[in-house]
């Protein structure tokens, strides 16, 4: 019998810990236990589980700044506290930078308390916002991969859900989100539960997406410099794609009808397209850098183009002749490169924000500046507009990344009248620095944990001990993190095209491996610790002899896909790799050579894992179930389909009995192998937004990795 209870949870993050004193000091509640009953009838060889939130023992948790923090005995803490927020205020003081703000309206003075919830440190960029179209819900998507949705009249959240770092973009009727992760699928979310509604596929990372007027099409545009047009009216399907720019395209939009958009490119253009054609209608190239962001005002008459030259052009376009268009002004007064534009929704105005922190506010008739003001302590990198125009919403980045609600009818747009600058009425904190990827040491004693930009090793008996800090001397953010079996090395990968092989005992740097060309998405040790697999996006998988640092073989994907995940065979003889372009390939080790490709699934498959006896390959295809393969024929044997969402990995058991399965469902799962039956499932809330677990060497402890920047203790008893 199998028995799974919470052994503990602590709260890390890029440098400063969580503060739950407050949040924990008022329960008093006694731990409920929960009993989770099979999805079938029970099986009498089929482990039955139990799973139950223990009394967690005192956990003195220490970061940055020697912060300590006590979990009381009878509190399990999931995530940032979500309380009521007061009425929003009119006016009011800046915000002190010390603290997390909550704004409240008492005698018509706006005053400011702490949120127990989180600390300023533990958030992340925060890349999108858009208001509903009746303006009572926001919603904000951040680097961290959380999508979330706030009452916009109080402040408070209202529903989260996690989806790999999106680029996002609203429906016009405020129903549906279109979402685009790191692995080349765009997924679409029903607004209201934040569920996914459909997902389908991509050949290369996605920058920027954007729905047509009537909410039938989608436009895309990312790192292969294509422009991809989409029909989502029913099932999704890809219509044409457009070609011409010669560098990754940062942002898309329609612009007139459903039939023209734009698209613009770090090569310093903008492009404006006709459906019905492959060429595009005119190039706009006035700026001397990369542009960010494009958008179009709201009766498509005027096109506005915004880059890191720090400077804003507005395009006239003649309607009845689209290829008819002059630069009608240049808007300068920024100090740095501008990330975001938006129009007010009456087109009499661009709002634009930029790396100089500021905000300003542009007349479109005179190109003259009507306002300028501190938006964040950081750069400003989205802005959005309540469809009425009374609302701007902004968003910040690393340094700040709150959203901000502003009034903007009180806003001064008379630039000879001298006044104060603007204050937001209410700030929403929640956005928080994601565990990248968690990994164990074979002899239970360690745990690694990597945020976007830090690795520490940790006692895993006392989790809130650091054992060691490796210093990742780069500005790389880390995307994969590999213990080897033998507990020897700790490998790392991420943007900065490198590998970097670690002593974890000591903390020093072993190696530096170089050969990729473009990011490094995934790793993957062989079982004798030999050898290191690493695949990239410059469509490479490469072999790597761990104890000399060189490179054994590499396997060159073909051209319309590139490897997402990685496994070797127990015997280090084969090696799997899953692909954007809904296959599974298998490779000879020794020669290089391609055994056999698993094609024609019905949508891209991720996560992939050899079972221990190696007798079976698992891996998960999204929205279908995670298949089953027989490894001396490569055919099918089965499916566990009791699952909804991709996930992020899959993990045998030494007896190759059972099997977990975590992923964007917020769920960890775990599975009868034989009996091809789902035993038990945690709830949303214990495990949402999980991104990455490892299992010890002995299956008696399996860790979590959360966006939040939490990691859970789960132990396994067997009996």
């Amino acid at each position: 019998m199998h028995f799974i209870k919470k052994a503990g949870l602590i709260f890390l993050s890029l440098g400063i810990v969580f503060s739950l004193l407050a949040a924990c000091g008022e329960s008093n509640s006694t731990p409920v236990n929960m009993v989770l009953a099979p999805t079938t009838a029970p099986n009498p060889t089929a482990p039955a589980v139990t799973l139950s939130p223990v009394t967690p023992t005192a956990v003195s948790v220490t970061g940055a700044g020697s912060t300590s923090v006590v979990l009381p005995t009878s509190t399990t803490v999931t995530g940032p506290e979500e309380t009521a927020q007061p009425t929003l205020p009119q006016t009011g003081t800046a915000p002190t930078q010390s603290q997390t703000l909550i704004g409240s309206l008492l005698q018509n003075k706006l005053i400011f308390k702490s949120s127990t919830a989180s600390l300023p440190g533990n958030t992340d960029l925060i890349h999108f916002l858009a208001f509903s179209p009746d303006g009572k819900t926001l919603i904000s998507a951040a680097a961290d991969g959380s999508l979330r949705t706030w009452d916009s009249t109080t402040g408070k959240q209202k529903t989260v859900n996690y989806t790999e770092t999106p680029t996002v973009a609203l429906r016009p009727d405020g129903k549906i989100l279109a979402t685009h992760n790191s692995y080349d699928q765009i997924t679409l979310w029903d607004v209201a539960t934040l569920k996914q509604i459909a997902v389908f596929g991509h050949h290369d990372s996605i920058i920027s997406i954007a729905y047509s007027q009537d909410g039938q099409r989608i436009v895309s545009g990312g790192a292969d410099n294509i422009v991809n047009l989409w029909d989502v009216s029913s099932k999704p399907s890809l219509i044409a794609s457009f070609t011409g720019h010669t560098d990754e395209i940062r942002s898309v939009t329609f612009c007139q009808d459903n039939n023209h958009f734009v698209s613009a490119s770090a090569d310093g253009t903008a492009r404006f397209w006709d459906a019905s054609s492959n060429q595009p209608i005119a190039i706009f190239k006035e700026h001397t850098k990369a542009i960010n962001q494009v958008s179009c005002s709201p009766d498509g008459k005027i096109i506005a183009t915004a880059g890191e030259d720090s400077v804003i052009k507005l395009w006239e376009i003649d309607q009845s002749q689209p290829a008819k268009y002059q630069l009608i002004n240049t808007l300068t007064g920024h100090k740095a490169g501008i990330t975001t534009i938006v129009f007010s929704p009456d087109g009499t105005k661009l709002v634009s924000g930029s790396d100089d922190k500021q905000i300003k506010v542009w007349d479109i008739s005179t190109g003259k500046e009507l306002a300028s003001w501190t938006g964040s302590v950081g750069a400003i990198a989205a802005l959005t507009f309540s469809q009425n125009g009374k609302v701007l919403a902004s968003g910040g980045s690393y340094d700040d990344p709150s959203i901000k609600l502003w009034d903007f009818t009180s806003v001064n747009t008379n630039p000879g009248k001298v006044t104060t600058e603007p204050q937001p009425f209410v700030e929403m904190a929640g956005h928080h620095e994601a565990v990248v990827a968690v990994t164990q040491s074979s002899d239970n004693k360690t745990f690694a944990v990597a945020t976007r930009q830090k690795i520490t090793i940790r006692n895993l008996n006392a989790p809130e001990k650091i054992v060691t800090t490796l210093q990742n001397t780069s500005s790389e953010y880390l995307l994969d993190l590999s213990y080897s079996p033998d507990g020897k090395v700790l490998a790392s990968a991420g943007t900065s095209q490198t590998i970097h092989l670690w002593d974890p005992a000591s903390g020093k740097l072993l190696a530096t491996l170089q050969g990729h060309h473009q990011i490094i998405n995934a790793l993957a040790f062989s079982f004798d610790s030999k050898m290191l697999a690493s695949a990239g996006f410059d469509r490479t998988v490469k072999i790597w002899d761990v104890a000399s640092g060189k490179e054994l073989k590499t396997l060159q994907i073909a051209e319309n896909s590139y490897a997402l995940k990685i496994a070797f065979s127990p015997d280090g003889k084969t090696l799997a790799t899953t692909h954007n372009n809904n296959s599974i390939q298998v490779w000879d080790v020794q020669t290089g050579q391609l055994k056999t490709i698993l094609k024609d699934l019905t949508n891209i498959p991720y996560a992939v894992a050899f079972s221990p006896d190696g007798k079976l390959l698992a891996n998960d295809v999204s929205l279908t179930g995670i298949s089953l393969w027989d490894t001396q024929n490569y055919k099918m044997v089965g499916v566990l389909s009791n699952t909804t969402s991709l996930s992020e990995g899959l993990i045998f058991t030494s007896d190759s009995k059972l099997l977990f399965s975590f992923g964007l469902d917020n769920t960890i799962k775990l599975w009868d192998v034989n009996n091809r039956k789902n035993i038990f499932s945690t709830s949303e809330e214990d495990t949402g937004g999980i991104t990455s677990a490892a299992l010890s060497k002995d299956g008696k402890t399996l860790i979590s990795g959360h966006v939040d920047g939490s990691i859970k203790f789960w132990e396994v008893i067997t009996s």
